[in-house]
C-alpha cells in the first residue's frame, strides 16, 4: 500500500533546511487490511542547480512509524532527490508481528487461498509472533508534462524474518500478503498514468488513470501482477490538504485470489513541511 503514496502530488520542498512529515492511513480489501503510517525526515536543498529539472532536489533524513492490526514497523530512513524527476528512499526496518489471526505461520507451498479466510489457520494454533529485519533501497521516476502525470516506482527489500518455522520452508507474510522464505528478496513495482484536467494550477487536484501494480517474491516464486484504475482527489487548493486516493485492480496473476477478482485501496494522505525556524519557535 506504500507505493500508492506515491501518486499523491509532487513531494513538497523548500528552499531552506526543513522538516518534512507525511502522514497517511489506508484501508484495502482482498486482502483486507488498515494500516497507519507517519515518516519524518529533516531535509536540505542540494543541487539547486535550476533549469528544468534541479528546481526540488534535496537529502534527507529520518524515521518511520507504521502499525496495522498485523504488524508494527520501526525504520530509520534517508531520502535523496537528485533530480525533480527522481527521489531515493533508503530504509531500514525492525517489523514486529503479532500473534493474531492475520499474524505470520509456516506454509509448506505458495498456492492456498490465504488472503480470503486466514481463520483457520489462527484456529489451528500454527500462527507465531515473529519479528523481521529488512533493508529496502525505492527509486521512483516521476514526470509530469502539462495536465498528465505519470510515475514508476521499484521497490527491492532484502528481507529476515525470525523466527523461522521449525516444520516449514515458507512463512506467511501479512504485510505485502505473501509467501516468502525466512530469508528473501522481494521486488515490488508500481506504475500509474493520470490525466489532470485542471492541471493542479490553484484548483483542487482530481486526476484518474490506470495503475500496474506486481510484486514477486525471489525464493519462493509468489507474484502478483494487477492491472486497474485510480483516482486521486484534492478538494482543498493548498499543498498540505488531504489527498484521497482510491485504486480498483483486479488480478492478472496471483496464487490467492480468482483471476479478475478487484483489489481495493483507499488512502487518506497529508503531506507538511515546516522550515526549521518555525520548529525553533
Amino acid at each position: 500500500m506504500l507505493a500508492l503514496a506515491l501518486v499523491v502530488g509532487a513531494a513538497q520542498a523548500a528552499d531552506t533546511p526543513h522538516l518534512w512529515v507525511r502522514e497517511y492511513t489506508g484501508i484495502a480489501l482482498r486482502p483486507s487490511g488498515v494500516i497507519v503510517d507517519v515518516a519524518t525526515e529533516a531535509r536540505v536543498p542540494v543541487m539547486r542547480f535550476g533549469g528544468a529539472i534541479f528546481n526540488d532536489t534535496f537529502a534527507g533524513a529520518g524515521a518511520r512509524l507504521a502499525v496495522s492490526p498485523a504488524h508494527l514497523d520501526l525504520a530509520a530512513r534517508a531520502s535523496f532527490k537528485p533530480m525533480d524527476i527522481l527521489p531515493i528512499t533508503v530504509e531500514g526496518v525492525y517489523t514486529s508481528y503479532w500473534e493474531s489471526p492475520w499474524g505470520v505461520y509456516g506454509r509448506d507451498e505458495v498456492p492456498g487461498q490465504l488472503g480470503p479466510d486466514r481463520r483457520p489457520a489462527y484456529e489451528a494454533d500454527i500462527d507465531y509472533a515473529a519479528y523481521a529485519l529488512a533493508l529496502s533501497v525505492s527509486p521512483t521516476l516521476q514526470l509530469k508534462v502539462g495536465p498528465v502525470a505519470a510515475f514508476t516506482n521499484v521497490a527491492m527489500t532484502w528481507l529476515r524474518v525470525r523466527p523461522a518455522p521449525a516444520a516449514n520452508p515458507y512463512v506467511w507474510e501479512p504485510y505485502r500478503g505473501m509467501v516468502v522464505a525466512p530469508d528473501d528478496r522481494i521486488i515490488e513495482h508500481t506504475s500509474a498514468l493520470l490525466f489532470d484536467p485542471f492541471d493542479g494550477n490553484d484548483t483542487p487536484i482530481f486526476r484518474i488513470g490506470a495503475v500496474l501494480r506486481g510484486r514477486t517474491g525471489h525464493q519462493t516464486g509468489d507474484t502478483t501482477v494487477m492491472l486497474g484504475g485510480i483516482t486521486q482527489w484534492r478538494p482543498g487548493r493548498n499543498a498540505h490538504d488531504a489527498d484521497f486516493t482510491l485504486l480498483v485492480a483486479p488480478y492478472l496473476q496471483d496464487p490467492d485470489f480468482r483471476i479478475g477478482s478487484p483489489y481495493f485501496a483507499l488512502l487518506v494522505s497529508f503531506q507538511r513541511v515546516v522550515p526549521f525556524t518555525k520548529v525553533a519557535r
